[in-house]
């Protein structure tokens, strides 16, 4: 598990630095902000990694609002601060906490399986590994 951690740490400098372009092309006035928000989202629905090519990024805001889900696109713009797996867990609000005490963390949830938002793991669910930043 700890490896897992490894790995997907170091897999989110990719977003990192997808955003950290985008915000250079700001800040020298190459691109207005809306502008970077949506190319950057765009690049970053996209990526996968994974032994399957599935693992995926997602992003949502400290209020938390989903900005970005490329499996669940129905739930961008959506408050999700009642949302929660089929253990209870406000999933979204506990990232929130992870990033807001401490910068980041993993946050135990459960999830949709693969992609499946009707299959959740042999009906159990699936435990993905998750870092919030």
């Amino acid at each position: 598990m700890d490896q897992k951690k490894d790995d997907t740490t170091d897999l989110a400098q990719t977003v990192f630095s997808i955003l950290g372009y985008y915000e250079n092309e700001v800040s020298i006035g190459a691109m207005d902000r809306g502008t970077a928000q949506e190319k950057a989202k765009e690049q970053i629905r996209v990526l996968r990694y994974g032994a399957q090519g599935k693992d995926y990024f997602w992003i949502n805001d400290l209020r938390p609002y989903m900005v970005m889900h490329p499996y669940r696109p129905e739930l961008e713009g959506q408050d999700l601060s009642d949302f929660s797996d089929q253990n209870g867990t406000f999933l979204f609000n506990e990232f929130v906490s992870e990033v807001t005490s401490g910068g980041d963390g993993f946050v135990p949830y459960y999830w949709q399986w693969k992609g499946n938002c009707k299959a959740s793991g042999g009906g159990v669910g699936s435990p993905p590994l998750s870092r919030g930043t």
